[in-house]
């Protein structure tokens, strides 16, 4: 509505784009394009999400930018002063699910297959069983060092139904609340659902919208895949269109 453009290349503070970025677009585990639309700083959850310091550690940006834009939602909607049916109202949202906090808790999971190869590699060049236990321990240090550690926080903070459900938590709704994922129309797709909803008659209000704060190189590295990504600009409906911009 302001006319932002957020489009920049990857910030340092999200990854390394140099490790991942080739514009060879026939390599394979990398990304022809550097750019993005980013949030800076990413929201981190606080006090109003109810939820312990450990929790919020672990909580997917995603969910805090939701709930943030849902408490504002109602703010504008004049609903604060609390005069409305929470037994018919609903939470819908649009999201996609790839997401770093999930990719974080595989790769340590991971870890340990990592392990096994280096392993098996460093006894078949002679290496011997106290060299190769002081290799392997520092060798997980490094990796595991900026993995986040996988507690029973971890599947709630990335879960996309869980998002749905703290904003329902938040106002006490006892509607329908989940999420809907149908790719890049997963936000149409939610705003389709709470139509039907509201059309049938089983609720009156609606908390809906789409959410996706999860630009890692992951997302980057499968799109280009299948040539999805722009590596210029987003230009929809015009020739010069050649993908979408994260």
């Amino acid at each position: 509505v302001e006319g932002i453009d957020t489009t920049r290349d990857v910030p340092g503070s999200r990854w390394e784009i140099e490790r991942y970025y080739d514009e060879n677009r026939n390599r394979l585990e990398t990304s022809y394009t550097r750019i993005g639309c980013f949030v800076d700083p990413l929201p981190k959850a606080g006090k109003e999400m109810r939820m312990p310091p450990v929790a919020q550690a672990q909580i997917d940006p995603g969910h805090v930018l939701a709930f943030r834009a849902a408490e504002q939602a109602v703010a504008d909607a004049g609903l604060e002063s609390g005069n409305w049916d929470r037994d018919r109202t609903a939470v819908i949202l649009g999201f996609i699910p790839c997401q770093g906090r999930r990719h974080l808790a595989e790769a340590r999971l991971n870890f340990s297959e990592f392990e096994q190869c280096l392993r098996q590699t460093l006894l078949a060049h002679g290496v011997d069983e106290n060299q190769l236990a002081r290799v392997i321990a520092e060798t997980a240090e490094i990796a595991l060092s900026d993995l986040p550690k996988i507690t029973e926080d971890t599947l709630p903070g990335y879960l996309g139904s869980f998002n749905a459900a703290r904003i329902a938590r938040r106002f006490d709704l006892h509607g329908p609340h989940f999420v809907v994922e149908s790719a890049c129309a997963s936000s149409l797709a939610a705003l389709h659902a709470g139509a039907r909803l509201l059309r049938q008659g089983v609720v009156d209000t609606l908390i809906l919208g789409g959410v996706w704060a999860d630009g890692q190189p992951e997302f980057f590295v499968q799109n280009c895949r299948f040539s999805a990504l722009s590596a210029s600009a987003i230009t929809p409906f015009d020739e010069r269109a050649s993908g979408f911009v994260p």
